[in-house]
C-alpha cells in the first residue's frame, strides 16, 4: 500500500494516477532530451536560409494582398461609376420624351 508524505493510506486508485504521472514525466523528460539533440543536430546555416525564404514569402504573401485590395478597391470604383452614367443616360433619354 502506498502513503503519503504524512503517512496516510492513500486511495488505490490515486496512488495508480500518481504513478501514471510519475511515468509520463519520465516519458516527457527523454523526449525534451531528443528534441534538443535533434536541433543540435540541424545545420545553423540552413536554418537561416529557411527563416530568410519564409520572410520573403510573407513579404510576397502581404504584397498580393495589398494588391488584391487595391484591385478590388478600383473595380469597386468602375462599378459605381457605370452605374452612374447609366442612370444618367437614362435621365437625359427620359427628358428627350
Amino acid at each position: 500500500m502506498k502513503t503519503t508524505k504524512g503517512g496516510k493510506v492513500m486511495n488505490p486508485t490515486d496512488a495508480y494516477r500518481k504513478e501514471l504521472r510519475k511515468k509520463e514525466l519520465k516519458r516527457n523528460k527523454e523526449r525534451k532530451k531528443v528534441r534538443e539533440v535533434g536541433i543540435l543536430k540541424k545545420d545553423p546555416q540552413a536554418m537561416k536560409e529557411q527563416i530568410e525564404k519564409l520572410e520573403m514569402i510573407n513579404i510576397s504573401l502581404s504584397l498580393r494582398l495589398t494588391i488584391c485590395k487595391v484591385e478590388r478597391e478600383a473595380e469597386g470604383a468602375l462599378d459605381k461609376a457605370r452605374k452612374h452614367t447609366r442612370r444618367d443616360n437614362f435621365k437625359t433619354y427620359l427628358t428627350l420624351f
